[in-house]
């Protein structure tokens, strides 16, 4: 996927707590978990690196224990290669 093509995190700040809980590291679970370093923290909470693409894989959502993490996706209809219409 280009850069351009990417779709990035959308994190609400008034959620984000930076993780309660917290590894050692300092960083909550999204940012120690994010496989292409799109995510740091900054202030105590996460933000997105706009500079980095985003690898989709929906681990910083999925682990997000208080839901302030959303990837936006966009669903495409393919037609159907064996359908006569």
């Amino acid at each position: 996927m280009k850069r351009n093509e990417s779709a990035m995190p959308i994190i609400d700040p008034k959620r984000c707590d930076g993780c309660v809980l917290r590894l050692r590291s300092g960083q909550g679970l999204c940012v120690r978990l994010c496989p292409s370093g799109a995510l740091v923290p900054r202030d105590g909470k996460a933000v997105v690196v706009a500079d980095e693409p985003c690898a989709c894989e929906i681990q910083c959502e999925t682990l997000c224990p208080r839901g302030a993490i959303q990837l936006p996706f966009q669903i495409v209809f393919a037609k159907n290669p064996h359908s006569h219409r």
